[in-house]
């Protein structure tokens, strides 16, 4: 059509001949012209890698399809644009010769204020304040495993023993929610005893102690009004 027939002159029928018979180099040169145009017309999903840190998630695009090859250095600063919203980011990297283009939805939300972002020679490294400290992923789909997708070991290496511990801790802290909330569904006279045991001010337990009360009191107001209800079903069907 007239779009390919200007990205390349023998697609044109009436320049055609002439072309042809300049020789077999000068067509040569002028379909390696054409295969670069139309490639910079066709975005490539660069190569990134990623870690994490207690606050950050960390990332680096990089200008090349693949993480071990290397990458396109051509690229001016004006090239390049980003957008960082809360659960997204999108990098194009775009001149006359090529295009690359990164779109990650995000596992968990962060801070596009606090986010920052550097544009090097030959990628772009992302800085991405956290909201929720541990990350079980980087994507939100958890079947989306891009195969040009890498941990960044160097990061994860210098942020390994924080993050351990952060999940630790979370693990932990987990397990004493489960643990207060079965301590709660037990008799009042066990979850008394279990806050006279805490250190808390006499004001605080007798503040407990009256909020589990109140608490025993519902329940059995409602299992009275639901066992009441049921008889009378129970009479209604009877009769």
């Amino acid at each position: 059509d007239q779009a390919h027939a200007r990205l390349c002159p023998l697609l044109d029928p009436t320049r055609r001949p002439f072309l042809m018979s300049r020789g077999p180099t000068h067509v040569l040169l002028l379909l390696a012209a054409f295969a670069s145009r139309a490639a910079a017309g066709t975005p490539i999903r660069p190569a990134f890698k990623w870690a994490q840190s207690p606050e950050d998630v960390h990332i680096f695009a990089k200008f090349a399809h693949k993480i071990d090859a290397p990458a396109y250095n051509n690229f001016a600063h004006s090239n390049v644009k980003v957008t960082i919203e809360p659960r997204k980011l999108e990098m194009v990297a775009s001149n006359h010769e090529k295009t690359y283009t990164l779109d990650l939805n995000l596992f968990k939300e962060i801070d596009p204020e606090e986010s920052h972002y550097s544009i090097g020679t030959f990628g772009v490294s992302f800085v991405l304040k956290k909201k929720d400290k541990l990350w079980k992923r980087l994507l939100k789909d958890k079947d989306e495993k891009p195969r040009n997708m890498h941990l960044w070991w160097e990061k994860y290496d210098k942020y390994q023993d924080e993050m351990e511990k952060l999940a630790e801790k979370e693990e932990a802290g987990g397990k004493a929610d489960k643990m207060w909330w079965k301590g709660f569904e037990h008799k009042c006279a066990s979850c008394t005893h279990m806050i006279d045991q805490a250190a808390f001010s006499s004001e605080a337990i007798q503040t407990l102690k009256d909020a589990l009360t109140t608490f025993e009191e519902k329940k059995k107001a409602l299992a009275e009004k639901e066992a009441a209800e049921k008889e009378a079903a129970e009479k209604e069907a009877a009769e």
